[in-house]
């Protein structure tokens, strides 16, 4: 942005789009660019869709003069595809600098925010420009580590939290994946009871209603299949409507006791707890990789049936498995990419008291809301692994001793 000092005294009111400003964005915007560096092909994208900015849930800003001259720009441009909001295009004219337009442009910015929930935005710089630099410093932004820039020319990424409101509620954001029944409806309740903002998700939209309808706490719903490649959107609206995400909690599976190996209820088992697992849990880490400045965590419930191969339930059991060792190979990618934000816990639970056993003869079934208070435990303190409860904890030491010989001849069902 030019700060050059030369300008005639004038006042300005801030607008928001119109179709006839739209020359006059385009024009100050190359007039900026094109002093200190060079159109870009995201500068002429911009400029042959200036109206899609408004239309795709963003908003552009201008300054206009009592005389209806336009004197400065900016936009607030949304991108769907994460969740997150840029600004960007913010362009002084050469004669209206130095009477503070910046700052006014920056400030409607952040009112605008406030009035729409929006949490949190971004913008990409340049530290040539000390005095944009200062400008964006002075209205709360702060630099984050740069990454996948979308302008040749930017050099430094800033991020802006609205922390008035953070002040107001100073709680932290989880999405409950499979919140309409069993763990994962028991957890719901009780982050929101903790003081958490809950979204919750599943696929019956009666009982997600009447959750956000009935509990302080759950702010937000979105109904959302885990089998369909939809999936992943509805995820993202469920963002936007928390305004980001600090938890992401994965409890939507199925099981079934299938000695008779019937095909069906096999593949609908691997659908479900491992595609639709993969799907979303795999979207959560690039959402938090996307967001650095967001301490996130991921849990999912996995099973103590991931510790051994059993054969009356075998598509869940080996589900389970694969849960667990993908979570444990996400554990070693934020490794391997050095990801510091992203934090895996793998729950699992014994054999738990829910619509998913009832009627199954399965001894020591455990209570769900008991369940439910130890994992909110775990997941408050940071625990990598969940396991549930102490007993269980000693039936999976002796299951892990039996050799392999041996466990396939017992008949356990």
């Amino acid at each position: 942005m030019i700060m050059k000092k030369y300008a005639p005294t004038a006042r300005v009111h801030i607008e928001t789009y119109k179709s006839e400003y739209r020359s006059d964005f385009i024009r100050l915007n190359r007039e900026w660019i094109e002093t200190f560096f060079r159109i870009e092909d995201s500068d002429i994208e911009t400029f042959s869709h200036v109206d899609k900015i408004v239309e795709q849930g963003g908003q552009i800003f201008l300054a206009v003069t009592d005389h209806g001259e336009v004197a400065g720009c900016c936009a607030l441009k949304h991108h769907s595809e994460n969740e997150s909001y840029e600004l960007a295009q913010m362009a002084v004219s050469p004669l209206y600098q130095g009477h503070h337009i910046g700052h006014q442009l920056g400030m409607a910015v952040m009112e605008y925010a406030r009035r729409h929930g929006i949490r949190r935005i971004y913008l990409e710089g340049n530290t040539r420009l000390k005095a944009s630099i200062a400008l964006f410093r002075s209205l709360g932004f702060r630099e984050i580590p740069l990454q996948n820039n979308a302008y040749e020319r930017c050099d430094i990424l800033m991020c802006w939290e609205d922390e008035q409101q953070n002040r107001t509620d100073n709680k932290h954001s989880a999405i409950v994946m499979g919140g309409t029944s069993g763990i994962g409806y028991e957890v719901a309740l009780i982050l929101a009871k903790r003081g958490w903002r809950v979204g919750v998700a599943g696929r019956r939209e009666d009982i997600l209603k009447k959750m956000m309808a009935e509990t302080d706490g759950i702010v937000a719903y979105e109904v959302i299949d885990v089998n369909k490649p939809q999936a992943v959107d509805g995820l993202h609206t469920l963002i936007g409507k928390m305004g980001g995400m600090d938890l992401y909690f994965h409890s939507s599976g199925i099981g079934y006791q299938n000695v008779a190996l019937d095909a069906d209820k096999e593949l609908s088992t691997i659908e479900t707890n491992c595609l639709g697992m993969a799907r979303l849990v795999g979207e959560a880490f690039r959402y938090l990789e996307q967001h650095p400045e967001t301490d996130g965590q991921i849990a999912v419930i996995s099973s103590i049936a991931r510790t051994k191969g059993l054969g009356a339930a075998p598509a869940y059991s080996a589900s389970k498995r694969f849960t667990s060792h993908y979570l444990e190979c996400l554990c070693q990618l934020t490794s391997i990419r050095n990801i510091r934000n992203i934090h895996i816990t793998d729950i699992r639970p014994g054999f738990v008291r829910t619509p998913l056993l009832q009627g199954s003869p399965f001894p020591m079934q455990l209570d769900a809301r008991r369940v439910a208070e130890s994992i909110v435990d775990g997941l408050e303190k940071r625990k990598p692994v969940i396991t549930i409860n102490w007993l269980y904890h000693l039936l999976v030491f002796f299951w892990q001793m039996i050799p392999r010989a041996i466990w396939i001849r017992m008949k356990i069902r």
